[in-house]
């Protein structure tokens, strides 16, 4: 059939419409696929960093059941993976059985006021020392849902005199210019000062080679004021390749335990 100029032209610019509504398609879908590929990496590289996170999470409901790390399972020693708070003890292993009796007294504490619970847990058949951080679980888990986090401080203990000890906190707090958590000024004797805000400025962390240049090439053990801020120079560690252990109680437990301080650069 043969057709008009105009017709031809309107069904050109059909056409033409039509091919860009197609091309749209393409490149969001294109959007789509890469945000999805984008999601799944940072999923895969979160779950990576959780694997060598030096602490073990395990949520602890209102009714006495919990939710553990898998991983933690294992570094407790424990048979199966706990249903109740009660299963975190064990005949060969877990909690010690009084220390988890005090701290299930100690939870009650946290449900009714609030506050942040920080103690620490003997491993029954050893010498390992566990110290928990916990405080009330953020939406969504259940009302008087507590989430703790466990952190083996025996092994920290021992590596603390054998690896290099890298101190997070800022350089006027390193060299106890400044203290305004802590009784006692300055740093742990032979630390070197890694301020997290130079390995992370803005926010995004350097390079790997040059975390590797400010944190070395050794494995080393972290530390800060409590125990938190340090946390940043483990996440460094694994990106530049290090191995990195915490030193949970970091300048606060030193301190207040007497133990000897520095001051100046180190």
């Amino acid at each position: 059939m043969i057709v008009g100029s105009e017709a031809a032209a309107a069904i050109i610019v059909i056409a033409a419409l039509w091919v860009a509504f197609a091309a749209a398609l393409a490149i969001l879908a294109a959007k789509r696929i890469r945000r999805a590929q984008s999601v799944l990496g940072a999923t895969r590289s979160m779950r990576s960093l959780l694997d060598a996170a030096p602490a073990r999470a395990v949520l602890i409901h209102a009714d006495g059941s919990v939710e553990a790390d898998a991983r933690l399972v294992q570094e407790l020693g424990l048979p199966g993976v706990p249903l109740k708070i009660g299963d975190l003890v064990s005949n060969d292993g877990g909690i010690d059985r009084d220390d988890l009796s005090s701290l299930i007294d100690a939870l009650a504490d946290v449900r009714l006021g609030g506050a942040a619970l920080r103690r620490q847990l003997r491993l029954a058949g050893g010498d390992r020392v566990l110290e928990l951080r916990a405080a009330l679980a953020p939406p969504p888990a259940k009302p008087g849902s507590v989430l703790a986090w466990l952190f083996d401080i025996s092994e920290a203990d021992v590596e603390r005199g054998t690896l290099p000890l890298l101190d997070a906190r800022e350089p006027e707090r390193f060299r106890g210019e400044s203290e305004p958590m802590d009784p006692v000024a300055g740093h742990i004797p032979g630390a070197r000062n890694a301020p997290s805000q130079e390995l992370a400025p803005g926010g995004r962390f350097l390079g790997e080679a040059e975390l590797r240049q400010r944190l070395g090439d050794e494995p080393f053990v972290a530390s800060c004021g409590s125990g938190i801020t340090a946390t940043t120079l483990l996440l460094a560690a694994e990106i530049a390749g290090v191995e990195g252990r915490l030193y949970p109680g970091s300048w606060s437990e030193w301190s207040r335990r007497g133990l000897p301080a520095e001051t100046g650069e180190g």
